[in-house]
């Protein structure tokens, strides 16, 4: 018997084992290329980046900022910066943003001295430094996408004139209601100029009523002070050579009260019937220095039903306030007197109301 198939009739032919269904002759699926694992990564990666094309990346590479070489100047004189160094990946336009990180103690220095500044024609900038000393300036620069890191510049002034040195004195006590002189005459100019006396008082005790103006001869070396109130004055002194003027130099005077303290009396305890109104008397206290008396009753402990509340009693008159106990217990009231100047120590008194007949 003749097993013989005809070559021309393949539609049930099987591929045999291990023969490749891709190979001319064969029926199959076709052939698919091996690929190394280098190609298979790349292959991903193109059909991941091509998932993304025209999205922002992300991490942008910065620009460059170069505020130029460290550079010298004189004081009162105009000195130039220039940034033109710095760049972007991506060219185009920058904006340029100068700041002063720091500048000779005394300066008045500060970013809005540098002009122009926070644009794209900032590209170059200047100041004119008003101390000698040194001067760091900060450059950033950003291009719309990403912002530089920061560079530095480091200009060193000198030249112009000298900076004077302002001397307030020693300190100094003193007893309420003297007067305090000052000297400024330890102030000093570098080079010799005559120099402007300023005086301003910077800080007063809190009973105090002085200011600037009450100080006598503000603007000479030797200027006065009456302290007024028991604590601490400050006295601040600033001179000038007409071109510069110093940094400020500090003067304390701690007074001494003399006022004595007022003294509370709330007056005697009393025995009342719930819903009769009491007259608390304070007449009775006294200021040494005979002041004139302000008087703050305040109501401290009340029977827990009581519908009077605690704190500060707002009916009075003087050196009197009243109170209605409206239900029977123990009602505890404080008063405290001042003169303006010192809160005396408070005195209570007690006021105990029985159940009404």
């Amino acid at each position: 018997m003749d097993t013989h198939t005809d070559s021309g009739d393949r539609r049930n032919e099987r591929t045999r084992p291990g023969a490749d269904p891709g190979m001319p002759g064969r029926r199959g699926a076709p052939r698919r290329p091996m690929l190394s694992a280098a190609t298979r990564a790349g292959t991903w990666a193109v059909l991941l980046c091509s998932s993304c094309l025209g999205a922002p990346d992300p991490y942008p590479e910065r620009p460059i900022a170069d505020a130029g070489n460290d550079t010298f100047g004189d004081a009162g004189q105009p000195v130039v910066l220039d940034g033109s160094g710095s760049s972007s990946p991506r060219g185009g336009v920058m904006t340029y943003a100068w700041r002063i990180e720091n500048a000779p103690e005394g300066s008045l220095t500060s970013d809005s001295s540098l002009e122009p500044n926070d644009s794209s024609g900032a590209v170059t900038t200047s100041f004119t430094p008003d101390l000698s000393g040194r001067y760091v300036i900060r450059l950033s620069v950003s291009d719309g996408v990403a912002e530089s890191l920061d560079d530095f510049v480091v200009v060193d002034v000198g030249g112009g004139p000298a900076t004077p040195v302002a001397d307030a004195g020693e300190d100094q006590s003193a007893g309420e209601g003297m007067a305090v002189y000052f000297d400024g005459t330890g102030s000093f100019d570098p080079s010799g100029t005559q120099l402007y006396y300023r005086w301003s008082l910077e800080g007063t005790p809190p009973l105090s009523r002085l200011t600037t103006e009450d100080i006598v001869n503000r603007y000479t070396p030797y200027p006065s002070i009456i302290v007024d109130a028991g604590g601490l004055f400050t006295l601040s002194l600033v001179v000038s050579n007409g071109e510069i003027a110093s940094p400020p130099d500090y003067v304390f005077v701690t007074v001494t009260s003399t006022n004595s303290p007022p003294i509370a009396h709330a007056g005697e305890d009393r025995v009342v019937s719930a819903g009769t109104g009491v007259v608390l008397d304070g007449s009775a206290s006294y200021d040494a220095d005979n002041d004139d008396l302000a008087y703050t009753w305040t109501t401290l402990i009340v029977p827990l039903d009581s519908s009077i509340p605690t704190g500060v009693i707002d009916d009075t008159e003087g050196a009197t306030a009243n109170i209605t106990p409206d239900v029977p217990g123990q009602y505890v009231i404080e008063l405290v007197v001042s003169d303006g100047e010192t809160r005396g120590e408070p005195d209570v008194v007690a006021v105990t109301a029985v159940p009404a007949p």
